[in-house]
């Protein structure tokens, strides 16, 4: 007989060296609004007094063991204090650390205490996830959406966690999270998360508190674990802001949000400030026609689907009982209110009931083309643009009239250096006391009507700077007007999307000054001369 003796000798040790088991680390994060709280594994005491919203240290368990698990209020000396005993099973390495949520309310009847965990799957080296884990009891589910990039998860139930993410897996940071209840359209927060606040390592995000709490000190959360112990609560975003804008002719009107009246004898051509709304979604504006009888009679509803953190510009349009021209409410969307240093943000907004399209364009005060907005509809937004605050002209016209003569505006941009503000052009050409016109509406509300220049002709005849050669190269002559200017002569050239891209001083008594221009790449550029006399402008096109 043949007998192959490693073999028995490996069979041995099989059966007589004990097997080494691999170790599973275990995580606590204590989300019941309670004082603190003893947790005893085994009748051992292993974390003493976890604070509500904190994370523990990691505890070192063998795989595919059993545990008896005792939670106590702190300060305990024994597991038979315990309000809470289960048992638990490590389970093998292969699943990775486990993360234990206390959750709900301890000694609550509707919203008893309930324990839960998670996974955290093992990670190669230097990598790092994300999940959220929903841990609000008197919200029954939550859907997790990160703003501009993806649904999380369509349906998370209290005690449930997302699926596991790799940080690298989201664009930009921070990042926005909002939280909303399942089955509607209510939104829980919104919240911006930061990854850096959490250092270099993983994310275990959950929502904590009570969306309806008795105590404000238990008020709902968005907060970021770490596995060092590490907790962050994020900001919350605030609820939207909304400007409204009044362009139905022949209307007074009140606005409500739901039962509240946020407006009153609001008329053509007038604007609100920016109105404050709550978080939570749910937005319904209604316009009424009587603000004096108890009952308002609304003519119209609608519903915007505003988020938090955004500002919002919502025009009324329209002509009431005018089926050719329907109420209607055009919402501009993430509205910038922040301009760039000395520059002025221009939304532009057309809304002449008579005029299906036209064709608008910002001009300097010779004429020289900026931007023309052509086939400009009805109802519709342009911009925001980004325009160097000097004196423009604005012209306007039906894009269906090739041959009209455009009505021409002033715009003194100066006047509104580092704002942000709308620009409407409104009016009928068939009623005298609605008679076409272009309206700037600033953020507080105020409506400023332009001043109507008698004609392109008119404004030619200002004095003006001479550029040659044109198109230039690189180099341009800027021959300056020699009539009433005094003192000291800014010359600033912008490029057409607004970027300052050369700033000189000059005398007053310079007739010619060259600008070098063969840094600059081909394109429209816009010099603005200021002196303490005006602004003047100018165009010229580089060309290589």
């Amino acid at each position: 007989m043949r007998i192959f003796f490693p073999t028995i000798c490996f069979a041995l040790c099989i059966l007589f060296i004990p097997s080494l088991k691999a170790q599973v680390n275990v995580q606590f994060i204590h989300n019941t609004p309670s004082s603190p709280i003893d947790v005893y594994i085994d009748g051992e005491k292993v974390i003493d007094g976890l604070g509500f919203r904190s994370i523990s240290e990691y505890i070192e368990l063998e795989e595919n063991t059993n545990y008896n698990l005792h939670l106590s209020l702190h300060p305990s000396t024994s597991p038979d204090q315990a309000f809470h005993f289960s048992e638990f099973n490590s389970l093998n390495a292969f699943w990775g650390d486990r993360i234990f949520f206390l959750n709900g309310l301890i000694g609550h009847p509707q919203i008893p205490f309930s324990l839960h965990f998670s996974f955290v799957p093992p990670l190669a080296t230097g990598s790092k996830i994300l999940f959220v884990h929903h841990g609000v009891p008197d919200v029954p589910g939550i859907r997790v959406n990160v703003r501009d990039q993806f649904n999380y998860s369509s349906n998370v139930p209290f005690g449930g966690s997302t699926d596991v993410y790799p940080l690298t897996f989201f664009q930009g940071d921070p990042a926005i999270f909002d939280i909303r209840v399942s089955g509607s359209s209510e939104v829980l927060g919104s919240y911006i998360v930061n990854f850096e606040d959490v250092g270099d390592q993983s994310i275990y995000l959950f929502t904590s508190g009570l969306k309806n709490p008795e105590d404000s000190v238990y008020e709902h959360g968005f907060f970021g674990a770490s596995p060092d112990g590490n907790v962050v609560e994020f900001e919350e975003l605030p609820g939207p802001e909304v400007q409204f804008i009044h362009n139905i002719p022949n209307t007074t009107i009140d606005l409500y949000a739901g039962e509240e009246k946020i407006a009153e004898q609001l008329s053509y051509k007038s604007a609100t400030p920016f109105l404050k709304f709550h978080r939570g979604g749910g937005y319904s504006i209604s316009l009424s026609v009587n603000s004096r009888d108890s009952i308002p009679a609304i003519i119209e509803t609608f519903n915007l689907g505003m988020q938090s953190g955004y500002h919002y510009v919502a025009i009324l349009n329209g002509i009431p009982d005018d089926d050719s021209f329907p109420l209607e409410m055009k919402v501009f969307q993430e509205y910038e209110r922040q301009s760039a240093r000395d520059r002025v943000n221009l939304l532009v907004f057309q809304g002449s009931t008579t005029v299906p399209k036209a064709d608008i364009g910002f001009f300097d005060p010779v004429e020289d083309r900026v931007l023309v907005i052509n086939d400009f509809e009805t109802g519709d937004f342009d911009g925001q643009f980004s325009f160097p605050p000097l004196e423009f002209t604005i012209s306007a016209k039906a894009s269906s009239h090739s041959d009209e003569v455009a009505e021409v505006w002033e715009l003194p941009l100066q006047m509104w250096n580092n704002q942000s503000i709308v620009v409407v052009f409104t009016g009928s050409e068939e009623r005298e006391e609605h008679s076409r016109g272009i309206y700037v509406i600033l953020e507080d509300g105020t409506m400023v009507p332009l001043d109507l220049a008698t004609s392109i002709a008119e404004i030619k005849k200002t004095n003006s700077m001479g550029i040659y050669p044109v198109p230039a190269n690189q180099y341009i002559n800027v021959s300056l007007p020699s009539q009433e200017i005094n003192g000291e002569i800014l010359i600033m050239v912008f490029s057409t999307e607004g970027h300052l891209v050369k700033k000189v001083s000059v005398d007053h008594k310079a007739e010619l000054v060259r600008l070098e221009t063969g840094d600059l790449p081909t394109g429209t550029y816009i010099i603005g001369l200021i002196s303490e006399d005006g602004v003047r402008t100018e165009s010229f096109l580089i060309k290589r």
